[in-house]
């Protein structure tokens, strides 16, 4: 079951999310900068080894360090 919200995705009690990104990994909106930040290093080096994305694509990592974010200590 997919439940959509709109909220805090820096800080939201939420198993996965959505980060738009354009063909390069790179976000492309201020929110996406946040979520990279307050993900650290760890995610940062996983989206650069998907690399590349084709029209349409979709890069899946996992959420597992999510919980540890929701200190609400973000931009």
């Amino acid at each position: 079951m997919i439940d959509v919200r709109r909220e805090d995705l820096v800080t939201a009690d939420v198993q996965c999310i959505l980060r738009s990104v354009g063909s390069r990994p790179e976000p492309l909106t201020a929110v996406g900068r946040e979520i990279g930040i307050a993900a650290g290093e760890d995610l940062l080096e996983r989206i650069e080894q998907i690399g590349d994305l084709p029209v349409g694509g979709a890069g899946v990592g996992s959420g597992r360090h999510l919980s540890e974010l929701r200190d609400g200590q973000h931009g």
